[in-house]
C-alpha cells in the first residue's frame, strides 16, 4: 500500500521546535532534475484485455498496426540532491504481466509511503520504498506514459490527478479516474466510466455505463446508455436508449430514439425528443421536444414540451405545459398547473385537487373527456360546431357549456348541479364528456 503523509505545524509550535533545536533551518530550493526513459514491448491480439495503471502522470494511447504493443515512459524527478533523485530512478520500472489474453501494465515506483513535514521555518520530506530504503528531499515525480496499442477488445485505464488521452480508440474502454480528464475522439466500442471530480470530452461511443460524481461530461452519440450521477454537468448527443439516476445535475441531451427512463432530484434537464419515457422527478425541471409516450411522476417541477402523443401524469405542485398533446391521462394531481395549447384526443382526469387545467386553443376534434376532481378549474374550449354528449355532476361549483345544448336531465337543488344532454344534435358516436366535481369551475366554451 502506498501512502502520502503530510504533517503541518502551527507557527508557534514550529518556533518552539526551532528554539529546542538550537539551529535555524531555512527552506531549500530544488535545483536538480533528472529524466530517464523506459520501454517495454508485449504481444497482443484482437481478443486481448489490457489493464493500464499510472498514478503519477498522464496515460496517452496511440493506435498502431500489428500485434506488438509498446509502452514508453518518461520519468522526471525533481529534488535537492542528485544522489537522492537517483534512488527514485533506480526503484522505478515498467511492470508487464501477461496471462493468455489478459495483460496488466503498471508504472511501478515501489514507493511504500511518502511523508512530507511542513513547518513555519523548514520543509522536508522522505520517501520510503518497499525494500525499506529511503530517499530524501524529493519534490516531484512525474511519469509520462505513452502506450502504442494495436487493435484489442478492451482497454482498462486507471489514473489519479492526471489525464487519459487518445485519438480514435479501436476497442472498448473502462476508465477509472479521480480528479483527472478523459480526452479523445471516437471510441469504437463500449465506454464504462467510474469517475470523481473529473472531466470528459470525447466523440461517439457504442454502449455506455457511467458512475460519476461532481464531473463535467461532454460526449457525442451513443447507443444503450446507463448513468448514475451526482453534482455533474452532462452534455450528450443522440442516444439509442437511456436509463438515468440523477441528483443535482445539469443535463443536456439530444434525441433518445427509444426508451428514456429517469429518476432525478434537484436536476435541470434539456433534451430533444424520445420514443417513450418514464420519469420520476423531484424538484427538477425539464424542457423537451417530441415524444410518443410519457409517464411522468413529479413533485415541485416545471416541464415544457413541444408535441406529445400519449401522456400520463402524477403531479404535486408542478407546472406542466405542451404545445400539443393527443391523449392525456391525469392519474393524480394536486396544486398543479397544466396548460396545453392544442388538444385533439381523449382526456382522463382520475383525481385532481386544487389544480388549473387549461386548453388554450379552441378544440375542433376530440375523442372524449372524463373528470373526477375537487377545487379545480378546467378550461376545455370546445368549438360551437362540435357535437358531444355531456353527463355532469357538480357540487358547490359551476359549469359553462354550449348554447346549442339539449337537456335531457337537470337538477340544481341543494348546491348541486347535475345536467345531462347533448350539444349540436350529437349522435351515438359523438364524443362523451363525464364530469364529477366538487367546488370546481368547468368551462367548455
Amino acid at each position: 500500500m502506498h501512502t502520502l503523509t503530510t504533517v503541518k505545524f502551527s507557527p508557534l509550535i514550529a518556533f518552539l521546535l526551532l528554539l529546542c533545536s538550537g539551529s535555524p533551518v531555512f527552506a531549500k530550493s530544488t535545483p536538480y532534475q533528472q529524466s530517464k526513459k523506459f520501454e517495454e514491448r508485449f504481444e497482443t491480439s484482437e481478443q486481448a484485455h489490457l489493464s493500464v495503471k499510472n498514478k503519477r502522470g498522464d496515460i496517452q494511447i496511440i493506435n498502431i498496426e500489428g500485434n506488438e504493443a509498446r509502452v514508453e515512459v518518461t520519468l522526471n524527478v525533481r529534488g535537492d540532491s542528485e544522489v537522492e533523485i537517483q534512488k527514485v530512478i533506480d526503484q522505478f520500472s515498467i511492470d508487464v504481466r501477461q496471462t493468455g489474453n489478459i495483460v496488466d501494465l503498471k508504472a511501478e515506483d515501489n514507493i511504500e509511503n511518502w511523508t512530507i513535514v511542513k513547518s513555519f521555518f523548514r520543509n522536508s520530506n522522505s520517501i520510503k520504498f518497499n525494500d525499506k530504503s529511503k530517499a530524501k528531499g524529493i519534490e516531484e515525480i512525474d511519469v509520462a506514459m505513452v502506450v502504442y496499442l494495436p487493435r484489442i477488445e478492451l482497454l482498462s485505464a486507471q489514473n489519479k490527478y492526471n489525464d487519459i488521452i487518445f485519438s480514435t480508440l479501436p476497442c472498448s474502454l473502462q476508465a477509472d479516474l479521480y480528479s483527472g480528464k478523459l480526452k479523445g475522439k471516437n471510441i469504437e466500442g463500449d465506454l464504462e466510466l467510474d469517475m470523481k471530480y473529473g472531466e470528459v470530452n470525447i466523440g461517439t461511443f457504442e454502449n455506455g455505463k457511467f458512475d460519476i460524481y461532481d464531473c463535467n461530461i461532454t460526449a457525442e452519440n451513443g447507443q444503450k446508455v446507463k448513468i448514475k450521477s451526482k453534482y455533474s454537468d452532462i452534455e450528450l448527443g443522440d442516444l439509442g436508449s437511456l436509463t438515468f439516476d440523477s441528483y443535482d445535475d445539469d443535463i443536456v441531451l439530444g434525441t433518445v430514439t427509444d426508451n428514456f427512463d429517469i429518476e432525478a432530484k434537484y436536476s435541470d434537464i434539456k433534451m430533444g425528443g424520445f420514443k417513450s419515457s418514464t420519469m420520476d422527478l423531484y424538484d427538477s425541471d425539464l424542457k423537451g421536444k417530441n415524444g410518443s409516450s410519457l409517464d411522468l411522476t413529479s413533485k415541485y417541477g416545471d416541464f415544457t414540451f413541444t408535441h406529445l402523443e400519449d401522456v400520463k401524469l402524477s403531479l404535486y405542485d408542478d407546472n406542466f405545459s405542451a404545445n400539443e398533446i393527443k391523449d392525456l391521462n391525469i392519474k393524480s394531481s394536486k396544486y398543479s398547473e397544466i396548460e396545453v395549447d392544442n388538444f385533439k384526443g381523449y382526456m382522463s382526469i382520475s383525481s385532481t385537487y386544487q389544480d388549473k387545467i387549461f386548453i388554450t386553443n379552441t378544440i375542433t376534434d376530440f375523442k372524449g373527456l372524463e373528470m373526477d376532481g375537487k377545487y379545480t378549474t378546467l378550461k376545455f374550449p370546445i368549438s360551437s360546431k362540435v357535437a358531444y354528449h355531456l353527463d355532469a355532476d357538480l357540487k358547490y361549483g359551476n359549469i359553462d357549456f354550449s348554447d346549442a345544448f339539449e337537456n335531457t336531465y337537470t337538477d340544481k337543488s341543494d348546491s348541486k348541479y347535475e345536467v345531462k344532454g347533448k350539444a349540436n344534435g350529437a349522435t351515438t358516436g359523438a364524443p362523451k364528456i363525464k364530469v364529477k366535481a366538487y367546488d370546481s369551475t368547468i368551462r367548455f366554451q
